[in-house]
């Protein structure tokens, strides 16, 4: 005699309360993890710590004792996410300022080395010379449209920032206005 096995009863439909609760649930659950993935890539802290200013002539950050090497074979890296700024069409006698991030997504500290801007009109001021790992330097570059008889004409600043990270040693951030 052949037994039978009793078929799996089939669960019965979620109401449609049950439903929106669910629906709810995993909203909030997406919204947790929205937030914990935002943090992830959150803005790095700026450090105020060792400030650098810099004009036409080149500054020499001093070295930090002890920062030159690392053992373990870790590395800073440079990264500035925005390396050109349009003021668009500025007074002739007009100062404006961009902020700049420059960030140290290396694993050991980022030295400013050396750095100067290409005009007496263009000064620059870091927030720091030496950024830790995962940290940032916000840099203020200003131009002063009135120090050069420059109107009618569009001008071409730049930053040139010398760094100890052994891939991109120097980098360059440029600004730009059409003076009236």
């Amino acid at each position: 005699m052949m037994r039978m096995q009793p078929t799996p009863a089939t669960p019965p439909a979620l109401s449609r309360q049950a439903r929106l609760v669910a629906i709810a649930i995993g909203l909030g659950l997406m919204a947790l993890l929205g937030l914990s993935i935002a943090r992830l890539h959150a803005a790095p802290t700026v450090v105020y710590d060792h400030p650098l200013h810099v004009t036409n002539r080149p500054v020499s950050a001093a070295p930090a004792a002890g920062e030159s090497a690392d053992a373990t074979g870790g590395q800073p890296r440079l990264e500035i996410p925005v390396t050109f700024h349009d003021f668009g069409s500025i007074g002739a006698t007009q100062v404006v300022r961009q902020d700049f991030l420059l960030t140290n997504r290396g694993s050991v500290p980022l030295r400013i080395r050396s750095a100067y801007t290409t005009c007496g009109c263009t000064t620059a001021e870091f927030s720091a010379s030496v950024i830790p790992p995962g940290k940032a330097a916000r840099i203020t570059l200003t131009y002063d449209a009135g120090y050069h008889h420059a109107a009618g004409n569009t001008v071409r600043r730049g930053l040139v920032i010398r760094s100890n990270d052994p891939h991109q040693g120097q980098v360059e951030i440029w600004i730009q206005a059409t003076l009236r």
